[in-house]
């Protein structure tokens, strides 16, 4: 296999591999362990292709971040003798973050512009497929499109929110192939990609989950702001598409709330109006604490207090702080500036602004939920576009 065709794999493995596998090992039968250790160990055979095929350097701002991060964990869960959650042994602990988040990472910073462009197409339809598959599912079990007793679970491997959350990359790649610049704008490809977010708008309804949406309005709001595109077509979607959207989604969903179940429009109302965040605020406040005992280097990775010891702060920026303290919070911070401003320049190219719009995704994920540790598509979307940079792209 050539080196481009092992990146492009790595790329869509990553993007997308995660939901289609779960949907086929999920109707085989196949244990959940099994099904974890095949994925991410075929993401990690295709990363370490990647890197013994390619010598390119890496950024140092990147390199010295995860050392410290990886000391820091190892030192943790071998000397540092503290409280670990029973979700993971200690091997599991260095897997996810040795294996199936740093060494992926590292492998993208070495994948070259074209492979990245080359992989867009089939991100998208594994995305597609996965998600309509998801709703098809779902639609076959319960006889409703919405699941009208409860929040949608994709399978057994496919947590709720991670379903939302494929489904909003799904959204976002249909509109970065959007053709809006042309006069052929009814061409046939574009009725693909309008079905599409359709597809990735029910299925954002149906997860229920408030992250996803909060990403998707971010990233589009980003993305309408800087793309290319006049200002009649941007009036177009921001005043008459995407209202109607939310009002009609907004419309099929409130009608289940009659049946007493929690809805998008529950847990929204639940966070605007009554301040209601599942217990994050604690957990911020609890990463705080550890932080100002040790505000240098940290205490660890892992909360040590509060009602989520042994579990990780669910914000990446306070994930830093008890891990790293400022001098681990820096080279983040710094990290994400380089890549954050690198990913709104990319808004305004056609080919690559999908890329840009993942990355606001999932750092919004980041905000709210998920660990540096064990974030594996936030990595390598910091890998791809460090690559891309070093490359003038």
């Amino acid at each position: 296999m050539s080196r481009e065709k092992v990146e492009i794999v790595f790329i869509v493995l990553v993007f997308s591999g995660f939901p289609i596998f779960s949907f086929i090992f999920s109707a085989l039968n196949i244990p959940a362990g099994i099904f974890t250790g095949f994925y991410h160990s075929l993401c990690l055979l295709f990363a370490l292709l990647i890197l013994i095929k390619n010598t390119k350097a890496v950024n140092i701002i990147f390199l010295f971040f995860w050392l410290l991060y990886l000391l820091r964990i190892i030192y943790d869960i071998s000397i540092g003798d503290i409280f670990l959650s029973d979700r993971l042994s200690i091997i599991g602990y260095f897997f996810y973050a040795f294996a199936g988040t740093f060494i992926p990472a590292l492998a993208a910073t070495k994948i070259s512009y074209r492979s990245i462009l080359k992989s867009s197409n089939t991100i998208f339809y594994i995305l597609l497929i996965s998600i309509s598959f998801g709703i098809l599912k779902n639609f076959i079990s319960s006889g409703l499109i919405f699941n009208l007793g409860g929040r949608f679970e994709a399978n057994e491997f496919l947590q709720t929110i991670y379903y939302g959350h494929y489904a909003v990359s799904l959204i976002l790649l249909a509109f970065s192939k959007l053709d809006l610049t042309k006069i052929r704008f009814f061409k046939f490809s574009n009725y693909l990609y309008i079905c599409s977010i359709f597809i990735g708008i029910l299925a954002v309804g149906q997860a229920s989950s408030r992250s996803p949406i909060f990403a998707l309005f971010i990233s589009l709001f980003l993305f309408f702001i800087f793309r290319k595109v006049s200002i009649t077509k941007k009036i177009f979607f921001f005043v008459v598409l995407i209202p109607v959207l939310i009002y009609q989604g907004g419309s099929i969903v409130e009608y289940s709330k009659s049946y007493g179940f929690e809805t998008l429009v529950t847990r929204s109302e639940k966070t605007l109006i009554e301040g209601d965040v599942s217990a994050r605020d604690l957990l911020f406040i609890d990463g705080i604490d550890m932080f100002l005992d040790n505000p240098i280097i940290g205490e660890a990775f892992l909360l040590q207090k509060g009602i989520g010891k042994g579990y990780y702060p669910h914000n990446f920026f306070v994930d830093t702080l008890i891990s790293g303290g400022i001098i681990l919070f820096f080279l983040f911070t710094t990290i994400i500036f380089i890549v954050g401003s690198s990913s709104l320049k990319m808004l305004k190219k056609n080919e690559v602004s999908w890329l840009g719009m993942f990355f606001i995704q999932y750092f919004l994920l980041g905000m709210a939920s998920g660990a540096l540790w064990s974030s594996k598509i936030f990595w390598v979307i910091v890998g791809l576009i460090l690559s891309m940079k070093s490359n003038n792209k």
